[in-house]
């Protein structure tokens, strides 16, 4: 009798010990790729994914394979979209890995299904931290990128204009290049950093008029780096707002004639220029 009891504990101890409950609420925590999973009790589940500006959205049931192992088929619309796509969800108590075989159905031209979604969805602050960490890798103080960026509520816009970099290196400046996917011209900027000074300059889309946001360390000019007026966008730009560390505001409006020719190209300045590898694009 004894041994019957102790055998039925272990099983009920085995049974909850290896019991799973994905359902609930998921998050792909990713930088610029966001996505949310949802599992109910019966396994049909939705999925909401945003990477940069596109976006999208399946729905379906999932089939057991075995613990922690789950797949499901989804075909596209007949008509106009035949392809298949075998999702995967893989189980790890605290998180469910996403893989897609097949076409990423639902989804816009960039966006994406795969990753690693987890229980815990990250705050306004991690993102803000993550976000930081991606764009600078360590080649400037956080501390003061915070400061002037928070003085005109412009942090989390800043990450989004830097949702993609480019990083150049020359020989006394570095200059980050950056812009988000799927809005090009508009909502993207540059950074350029000489020792322990730095200018950031973002297109700011958000009011009626395109307004170029110039952040600066520099007590001693409130002027942009030379070079900048020849990056090609500059054309577009009608409004430059230059913001430094005390918080002041300083505006001023321009009206340039349509010389967009004779501009640098991209390719020439890749969002400030190739000139910027020797130092050339802006000087001291």
């Amino acid at each position: 009798m004894k041994i019957l009891i102790f055998c039925l504990c272990y099983l009920l101890i085995a049974a909850y010990a290896y019991s799973e409950d994905i359902s609930g609420t998921w998050y792909r925590n990713l930088d610029s790729a966001e996505g949310v999973l949802t599992i109910n009790d019966n396994l049909e589940f939705s999925i909401e994914v945003e990477v940069f500006t596109h976006s999208g959205a399946t729905e379906g049931v999932l089939t057991k394979i075995e613990d922690g192992h789950y797949v499901s088929e989804i075909t596209g619309e007949p008509g106009i979209y035949d392809e298949k796509m075998i999702m995967t969800f893989l189980y790890h108590t605290n998180y469910i890995d996403v893989s897609v075989e097949g076409a990423q159905i639902g989804l816009g031209a960039r966006a994406f299904y795969d990753g690693k979604y987890e229980r815990h969805q990250r705050t306004n602050e991690e993102i803000v931290d993550s976000g930081l960490n991606r764009i600078f890798e360590g080649r400037f103080d956080l501390s003061i990128v915070r400061q002037l960026l928070t003085l005109g509520d412009d942090l989390e816009y800043f990450i989004q204009c830097f949702a993609s970099t480019t990083v150049y290196k020359g020989e006394t400046i570095i200059v980050i290049s950056g812009y988000l996917p799927g809005v090009a011209p508009w909502q993207n900027g540059v950074i350029l950093i000489r020792g322990d000074i730095i200018h950031i300059m973002i297109t700011d889309c958000r009011g009626d008029t395109i307004t170029l946001r110039h952040f600066t360390n520099d007590e001693s000019t409130i002027e942009l780096p030379a070079g900048y007026e020849d990056w090609h966008y500059f054309s577009q730009i009608r409004r430059i707002v230059h913001v430094g560390l005390d918080g002041t505001e300083t505006e001023r409006y321009i009206s340039l004639p349509d010389d967009s020719e004779n501009k640098a190209s991209d390719e020439e300045l890749a969002n400030i220029g190739s000139e910027v590898m020797d130092d050339t694009a802006f000087n001291d």
